[in-house]
């Protein structure tokens, strides 16, 4: 945690403000100091906090302690609550007074300066939220955990505990609990303080944090003494509790076990220092011996409800730790031989208490004191030695006869004689006292009688050796191992051999050389006890050598020896130290019996024990040999030669020779595990061994040989020859033809049987576990050999269910404390995983598994592969859902099994979800473990969840309480547990798979996460899962988190999350915002009110009351603003953009969901005018991560600007409006084009990197699963993992080449490209939500409409930029398009003109064309939606085009040529236009609509196309407008010869002859094809050269034919414009808009040549025109519609040319008997003359009132009166015709046919 506060008193104003923090000493991470890769950054916080004046004080200190009680505290004290300038609120959340009391209470009863007691009221003050959380659950909580575990064993027992009982209100708000809170807070500062203290004197850390020794002095005698009087003092008050006017006994309680915890911290700096400095002053030694004495070692304290079992026995280690420092042989001997004076020895009086103390102790049988009395023992011997020495050299004759001699003592002045300088030495001084407390017993005999053979100090050194750090600090973790170490030393330095290597002396040294168990991330530099062995000649000398000697009669200890010293890094010529030591064995040590008992004596005169053999024996003979030498070379067994010479070094009964034999122990090894898979090893052991103990050692031994010898081996080529050595040594002896890794196996698989066999009591886990170790090691070195190995054992099932290792694990272990096996096939299945996914790098398999093409089908080796992933992953399951009923497991082994299963689940569905794509040759092996992974933890129901392991194993973190001085061993696994959790849900929204049983579980366990938002370890994790189920939960079911919390635990929560955002720095901050944007979604009502009002929502209505405040601070909202208010101050700083980004989006919601919330957004308008100006400040692009954050910060910019625009539209702020104006034009300017991609980069890239590592690098694309701005394009960890050690990826070595020209280079520069190109689409997507919510808004103003029209320019001129085929830019031009479109609309809809936008036709071509060449190109390519998009721009832009003459404007850039030239740039693209979009466009659509019906005709498959209505409606409106331009006589002769070649009037006609059938769901069956066909044939008819085509073809005779045309004349009644029966409505619009239109073109056209064809056309539709004759009639009722009024103008007009026609007779050219009359239309001409007079001279409202509009255009016009005068319009064209027909009837018919016909059109 990097800290945002001080550790010193704050201003109290902010303080209470929620604007600063106080950081308490306990939580200083001193853990993250020792990092072996440290956060730089949160260092450097971490020592600006440190170097702060006051805190310096503390630290400088010479030792650990806060000042008592000091006027000037007190002064400070006044000072500091008197500047408090905020006003006591109404919400009673401080009390100034109350606050004061306490701290004066404080101050008094626990001894501490004033400004402590008030840092350590304000912490419980400040963190009081947390602590009401932690104080109990409410009624909701337990009622939403009962949901989750109320069917669970153990639970309701939970809920009875003081950790899950209800929590008490009432209690918790009374001043004793407060102050019960206060002394807890006050321990956990002194705890803090004190290891702080300690680890900043590390120097190690001290230089971590650049501290000299001015800033943190080193350690001194004063230090130890000042800790050691303290201590002493604590134990004693623990012991007797507190000296004031008692509250309660919680408080009591809370006092003493806060003493001892306080005592622990300060032991540490005890026993620290006294590995630095080289006393204790004596006066303090004597002190803590008495103390103890008096308190018996603390042996008769017990554990409590404050202090568990597990840290009990680490006080009572820490107190043997202690002691036995203080005593310390080694430095209080090599003190003694320097003649030191101020050692505390010297003080006799204390040396014989402690001896008398320790006496008792032992006497007692005090564990606590043994191992002190063992090292007092130890030392004692050491003084006894060195007294007899210089008693000896006392009394030799040369010293007599030096003693009568005089010398001259310069102190005195005085010659002296030299019998001073005889008398008792120091040692005899010692000696003589400590015998005062025995007379009649040699001391230290008889303390190392009742020591070294004392099972008890045996079991208090290896208790204090193995224990469980819980409050160690690393370095006196390290010490602790230091001071056991050299007490081995000096023991085999002081003791005779026999003793020396005493079976205690050995266990206590293999348990030192064991790696220190933990399951803490972090990594410490803990000592390397077993590099100290191998550099002491003694221990070699007498422990080492011993053991090699005696080997292999006593096998084990050498064994265990060298397989402790195998995991040391020292290496010769590549060989690992134990390797060189075991290939080159002198001696061979066997019982003179058999073939060794023939032999004789030699030498006899040197040595009585020499002997030499008779004659040559193999090392192992008699009946074992000859069963393994059966068909076998017998030159290659080990065979001792004649003459071997030997040394007897046992007498007794069995004599027992070390023979002088040089051999190799590895083949001895190889021999020996043959034997044991044979069941013979136990026949050359001694029978005091256990084989199968002896099989498991040198089966571990190999595996940490080989382990060691490949990771601590920097150079490759050494590395495979010394593994290849240790392999080839160890088989050297192994018949059959097989080498040793083939027999571990063996031995693996017979220990798996064999447990089927052998009654549960007789079977031995460590062959199994050891074998298990080994194929770590196998994989490890030889991993292309490891997978079909391993896979033919019995550990993998080739059915992929469980096997026998899973019923050994689940029959046998389930009921042990130990579960080793357990453990270790965890540890394989995590390495499994690993080298699975690094795909077997070894480059003579690697084109096995890549460079084949994507396929699903796996070859051997991935079938491999993914059996034995299968497999394991079965098992590993297995054991992941039944461990958490293994009632006896210890709880760290416990743990250490869940991480190891969690961390390989996650990384297993990470790798498998996280990367590539479903059929990615990487990852294709994965999928059958990965499925079952997510079957088994995501179960579907949430019955099946909450008995599911994820949930079981989490049921532990229910019972997390607040601990004095410790953490929790289960932390550590509940973290890796949340970790899998959220991959879980990542890979569920990444798959799109429905919410499963485990989201909705997980939810319930909303208490739970919130109480871990603060812990260290777990608030990222918390506020990410909680983030996550408040997405994916609310799918299934609205859910809200007041359900589940309650309302007080509700608003705990809010608490403790904005003081986790004051407290944090900046990057962490983030998180925060991104979980409150998560708590005011709509789902969290309640929530969102209290965060964004401070306040609760009334009990009756969804409102803020306001007269109560429920958080501390200001507002969040405000908190928001003032982020954003700087963000033009801080435009590169990496942190501020994920910062910004979270508060921006928070923001977004807000505004979105409760706009009427924000008041203080609306008073601080000028926040906005800071985000454009970080806009508009933008740099030029880098391609940096950096610059990506930027753009995607400008995203959000454009989002919130949008969002607020709303309510300034609402409010007609134009002052806010303008503000967005700059805004606007820089995203015109820069946020269109996407112009960052790199095309070369990422060609070249791709291409090599195949080459290279025979992969796509399609295969590392990211998938996303974590949701943050910092997400890959391609996953670098998991190429990193992929190809580790390739140095192509990764430079390796000093003779590598650059980092910045590697693979891994050039695919972060494509990372960062990718980035920001990313970055630039989001932009563009803002910008366009921004475009189209808001254009009809900005197109009031001329000014911006002009912007308008330079942003759809500059969409369609870079929709002509070419891209390349990458799925990001997939929608790059459609966005454009939408975009343009958006604008487009409301600038036609506005009616703007002038030339530029006139200008904007000529892009809008050719982006479309640039888009897709026409409709055939657009479905080849599947663009057919952009290029519709495209089509619909042109269609609008040639809007601006109707209207006009192309006139010069009044403007000085246009002159009259440059708009000549435009109308000829213009008109060729229009006749192109029509040409591909008309012509060869409604070609291509007719024939693939046609296609596709007889494809489901004939039930044949075809792929389907989108095709269909809306294209014709495309084609038809473009065609429409076009003959609308006024410029089209200038090309209309072009236009038409390119329709007439296309066919496009024959392509209309086939659309109306099949429309009939392709009526279907798209259009309810009615003819829509038909309508729209029709339609373009009146269209086409326009054109006077079409329409003759037309006549010559006979189209109307076609069109009697279609089945449509049928069906239209066979209507009852005829259809209508207001008909409600089933497809009427559209026939009619056939009819009306269609079929008339297209008569009077066409004689319109032609002339006198089609009349009579026309008339008899006509004719065959009597009903419609008998109706539409009668439809004006007056009816009551009746209504009117334009197209009603439009079929009676072109009815009448037709019969008006019909008429001329038939008078004009032969003068027009034609029989005037062919033309028949019109008939049913005709012989009501004079009643409709009538009912259209009527119409027309009715009142314009009157009129408007009959009108019904038919579609949403005409209702619009209805609205503005537009619709009126368009009837009126047609009722007087209609009543023109009709006049001049009732004119007629009295008049001679002319016979000018061309002036009546143009006349009759004139008129119109």
């Amino acid at each position: 945690m990097a800290p945002n506060g001080s550790l010193d008193l704050p201003d109290l104003s902010r303080l209470f403000a929620g604007e600063e923090h106080i950081l308490s000493w306990y939580n200083v991470p001193i853990h993250t100091w020792t990092d072996r890769s440290p956060n730089e950054q949160d260092t450097t916080l971490w020592r600006d906090v440190l170097s702060n004046e006051h805190v310096q004080v503390q630290i400088r200190q010479d030792y650990p302690s806060f000042q008592t009680k000091t006027p000037v505290g007190a002064k400070r004290l006044d000072t500091a609550t008197a500047a408090i300038n905020v006003a006591p609120s109404s919400d009673k959340h401080y009390d100034i007074p109350q606050i004061k009391a306490d701290a004066s209470w404080i101050s008094q009863e626990l001894a501490v300066n004033e400004v402590q007691a008030l840092r350590v009221v304000l912490l419980e003050w400040q963190n009081r939220p947390r602590l009401h959380l932690r104080a109990g659950y409410s009624s909701a909580e337990i009622a939403s955990l009962k949901d989750v575990y109320g069917s669970q064993l153990g639970f309701d027992a939970r809920l009875e505990t003081s950790i899950l009982a209800p929590r008490d209100e009432e209690d918790f708000a009374t001043d004793s609990a407060r102050r019960r809170r206060q002394v807890f807070v006050h321990f956990q500062e002194c705890i803090g303080l004190s290891r702080s203290w300690l680890a900043l004197r590390n120097q190690e850390i001290a230089n971590q944090l650049r501290f000299d020794e001015s800033q943190v002095p080193r350690i001194t005698e004063s230090s130890i003494q000042h800790s050691m009087n303290t201590l002493v003092k604590q134990i004693q008050q623990a012991a007797e509790g507190p000296k004031w006017s008692v509250l309660d006994d919680d408080t009591n309680s809370i006092w003493s076990v806060g003493q001892l915890f306080h005592a622990q911290y300060l032991m540490q700096v005890v026993i620290w220092g006294l590995r630095h400095l080289s006393s204790c002053p004596a006066e303090s030694v004597q002190q803590w011996f008495r103390t103890l004495a008096d308190y018996e070692f603390l042996r008769r304290m017990e554990p409590g409800p404050l202090l568990s079992p597990a840290e009990l026995q680490e006080l009572h280690s820490l107190v043997s730790l202690t002691t036995l420092a203080l005593i310390d042989p080694t430095n209080s001997a090599a003190q003694l031989d320097l003649g030191t004076q101020q050692h505390w020895m010297r003080s006799f009086d204390v040396v014989f208490e402690v001896h008398q103390i320790l006496l008792n102790a032992l006497d007692q049988g005090c564990l606590q004191a043994m191992p002190a009395a063992f090292a007092w023992a130890l030392l004692l011997q050491r003084v006894q030695n060195r007294a007899e020495e210089a008693k000896n050299r006392r009394d030799s004759p040369l010293l007599t006869r030096s003693a009568e001699s005089r010398s001259f003592d310069a102190a005195t002045g005085r010659r002296t004689s030299m019998a001073s300088s005889v008398e008792e030495s120091l040692y005899e001084q010692i000696r003589d006292a400590v015998r005062a407390a025995t007379p009649d017993l040699d001391p230290a005999a008889f303390l190392l009688q009742n020591t070294i053979y004392n099972p008890g100090v045996a079991h208090a050194l290896l208790s204090m050796a193995q224990a469980l750090p819980l409050t160690l600090l690393p370095m006196v973790q390290q010490a602790k191992l230091m001071f056991l170490q050299e007490l081995i030393v000096i023991a085999v330095t002081e003791l005779p051999d026999e003793e020396a290597y005493s079976e205690n002396i050995l266990e206590l040294q293999f348990t030192v050389l064991e790696p220190p168990q933990s399951i803490h991330s972090h990594d410490f530099e803990y000592i390397d006890t077993c590099g100290l062995f191998l550099q002491s000649e003694i221990l070699d000398a007498r422990l080492f050598e011993l053991a090699a000697a005696r080997f292999p009669y006593e096998a084990l200890p050498f064994l265990q020896l060298c397989r402790q010293l195998a995991r040391a890094e020292v290496f010769h010529e590549g060989n690992q130290y134990i390797t060189c030591r075991l290939r080159s064995l002198h001696s061979f040590t066997t019982v003179a019996s058999g073939p060794f008992s023939n032999y004789h004596t030699i030498r006899e005169d040197e040595n009585s024990n020499l002997v030499a053999l008779n004659e040559s024996t193999y090392a192992f003979p008699g009946e074992t040999s000859s069963l393994i030498t059966q068909d076998a070379d017998t030159q290659g067994r080990m065979i001792i030669e004649a003459d071997t010479e030997g040394i007897v070094v046992s007498g007794d009964e069995s004599r027992v020779v070390k023979w002088i034999h040089e051999y190799s122990g590895l083949s001895v090894i190889g021999e020996w595990l043959e034997l044991h898979c044979n069941g013979l090893l136990h026949q050359v052991l001694a029978t005091r061994e256990d084989p199968t103990r002896v099989a498991a050692e040198m089966i571990l031994l190999l595996a940490n040989l080989l382990s060691t010898t490949w990771s601590g081996n920097k150079d490759q080529a050494h590395r495979d020859t010394a593994v290849d050595v240790i392999i080839n040594e160890a088989s050297a002896h192994v018949t059959l033809r097989r080498n040793v890794v083939d027999l571990i196996l063996d031995i693996l698989e017979q220990e798996l049987q064999g447990y089927r066999r052998r009654p549960s009591g007789k079977n031995n886990a460590c062959v199994l576990a050891a074998a298990l170790t080994f194929a770590r090691a196998f994989l490890l070195v030889k991993p292309a050999k490891f997978w079909p190995a391993f896979a033919k054992t019995s550990v993998v099932n080739a059915h992929r269910g469980s096997s026998l290792l899973y019923l050994v694990m689940s029959g046998i272990e389930s009921a042990s404390r130990d579960a080793s096996i357990t453990l270790v096939a965890s540890r394989l299945y995590r390495d499994i995983v690993t080298a699975a996914m690094q795909k077997v790098p070894d480059s003579s398999v690697a084109h096995q598994w890549r460079g084949r093409p994507e396929s699903k089908t796996l070859n051997n080796t991935e079938k491999t592969f993914e059996m034995v992933l299968s497999s394991m992953t079965q098992n590993m399951l297995e054991v992941f859902e039944s461990m958490s009923q293994w009632k006896h497991l210890h709880q760290l082994r416990y743990s250490q099994i869940v991480v190891n299963l969690s961390h390989s689940f996650d990384n297993l569905i990470k790798f498998r979800y996280g990367i590539g794509t479903t059929s990615s040759a990487l990852t294709t092996c994965f999928d059958s473990a990965a499925s079952l992974i997510l079957t088994r933890l995501r179960p579907e129901a949430a019955g099946d969840a909450k008995s599911g392991p994820v949930l079981l194993h989490l049921m532990d973190i229910l019972d997390m309480h607040e601990s004095l001085g410790t953490d929790s061993i289960g932390s550590v696994h509940q973290d890796m547990l949340l970790l899998l959790s959220q991959t879980l849900m990542n890979v569920a929204r990444t798959q799109q798979l429905p919410t499963s049983g485990l989201e909705l579980c997980l939810f319930d366990l909303a208490p739970v996460f919130v109480r871990v938002l603060d812990a260290l370890t777990s608030d990222q994790i918390s506020t990410q899962i909680l983030g996550s189920l408040l997405v994916a939960v609310p799918h299934v079911k609205p859910v809200s988190l007041l359900g589940h919390l309650g309302s007080e635990s509700s608003i705990d929560s809010v608490n403790i999350l904005l003081t986790g955002l004051s407290s944090s720095r900046q990057c962490n901050r983030a998180a925060f915002w991104r979980l409150f944007d998560m708590l005011i979604s709509r789902n969290q009502q309640w929530l969102a009110v209290v965060l964004l009002t401070g306040s609760k929502p009334d009990k009756d209505r969804k409102i803020p009351s306001k007269d109560v405040s429920v958080y501390r601070g200001r507002l969040i909202i405000e908190r928001a603003l003032d982020v954003l208010i700087e963000i033009d101050l801080s435009p590169n700083a990496m942190n501020d953009h994920n910062l910004i980004m979270a508060v921006l989006k928070f923001m977004i919601t807000a505004q979105q969901n409760w706009s009427w919330a924000l008041s203080s957004l609306r008073t601080r308008q000028e926040v906005f005018a800071h985000l454009v100006r970080y806009v508009s400040q933008t740099p030029d692009r880098k391609h940096t991560k950096a610059d990506a954050l930027r753009w995607q910060i400008i995203a959000l910019v454009t989002d919130l600007s949008s969002v607020h625009l709303q309510y300034a539209k609402s409010v007609r702020d134009l002052g806010l409006m303008k503000v967005f104006i700059p805004l606007v034009n820089w995203l015109t300017t820069n946020g269109i084009e996407v112009s960052s991609y790199n095309a070369s980069l990422h060609t070249n890239l791709r291409r090599n990197f195949q080459t290279k590592f025979h992969f796509d690098l399609e295969d590392l694309k990211s998938n996303r699963l974590h949701l943050s701005e910092d997400d890959e394009y391609f996953d670098l960890s998991a190429a990193d993992l992929i190809l580790a050690g390739n140095s192509a990826w990764k430079p390796q070595g000093s003779r590598s080449r650059s980092a910045d020209q590697s693979y891994r280079a050039e695919l972060e520069r494509a990372n960062d490209n990718l980035r920001t190109v990313e970055a630039e689409l989001v932009v563009l997507h803002s910008f366009q939500r921004f475009c189209i919510e808001h254009a009809a808004f900005f197109v009031q103003d001329a000014n911006i409409q002009k912007t308008m029209a330079h942003v759809i320019q500059r969409c369609l001129m870079a929709n002509t930029t070419k891209y390349p085929a990458e799925q990001l830019f997939d929608s790059l031009v459609q966005t454009r398009c939408e975009m343009a479109l958006a604008l487009i609309q409301q600038l036609v809809g506005k009616k703007v003109h002038g030339s530029d936008y006139r200008e904007l036709l000529k892009p809008a071509w050719e982006s479309a064309v640039y888009t897709a060449t026409n409709y055939e190109q657009a479905l080849a390519n599947d663009d057919l939606q952009c290029w519709r998009t495209s089509l619909s721009i042109v269609l609008l832009t040639l809007q601006f085009h109707i209207g006009t003459g192309w006139k010069p404007l009044a403007s000085q850039s246009h002159t009259s040529a440059d708009l000549l030239k435009h109308v000829n740039s213009v008109m060729p693209q229009i006749v192109e236009l029509v040409t591909v979009v008309v012509g060869k466009g409604l070609a291509t659509i007719v024939s693939t609509l046609q296609e596709q019906k007889q494809a489901e005709m004939q039930q044949q498959q075809i792929v389907k196309t989108d095709i269909g209505i809306k294209d014709l409606a495309l084609v038809l409106n473009i065609f429409e407008t076009v003959l609308r331009l006024s410029r089209l006589p200038d090309v209309v002769s072009q236009l038409t010869e390119r329709l007439i070649a296309t066919g496009t009037t024959q392509s209309a006609l086939k659309l109306y002859m099949w429309s009939h059938l392709l009526a279907g769901s798209e259009t309810d069956n009615d003819p829509v094809h038909a309508l729209y066909a029709v339609r373009l044939l009146a269209s086409l008819s326009a054109l006077p050269m079409v329409a003759e085509e037309m006549a010559i073809e006979g189209i109307l005779s076609s069109i009697l034919t279609a089945r449509v045309t049928q069906v239209l004349q066979q209507v009852p009644g005829a259809a209508g414009s207001l008909d409600q029966r089933q497809h009427c409505r559209i026939l009619y619009t056939i009819w009306a808009e269609g079929i008339l239109p297209l008569a009077l073109n066409l004689l319109h056209a032609v002339g006198g040549p089609i009349a009579a064809e026309i008339a008899t056309f006509l004719n065959t539709f009597p009903e419609q025109l008998k109706r539409a004759s009668t439809s004006l009639r007056p009816r009551a009722g009746d209504f009117i519609t334009l197209s009603n009024t439009k079929e009676v103008m072109t009815l009448a007009l037709l019969s008006f040319i019909l008429e001329d026609y038939r008078n004009a007779g032969a003068s027009a050219a034609v029989d005037p008997s062919t033309i028949l009359p019109i008939t049913e239309f005709d012989k009501h001409k004079k009643a409709l003359l009538s009912d259209v007079r009527e119409h027309v001279e009715l009142d314009k409202n009157v009129l408007k009132s009959k009108i019904v509009p038919t579609n949403e255009k005409e209702l619009a016009w209805h609205v503005d009166g537009t619709l009126t005068e368009k009837i009126q319009v047609e009722l007087q064209a209609a009543m023109m015709c009709l006049k001049d027909i009732d004119n007629d009837e009295t008049d001679t018919a002319t016979t000018e046919e061309p002036d009546n016909v143009s006349g009759a059109f004139g008129r119109l």
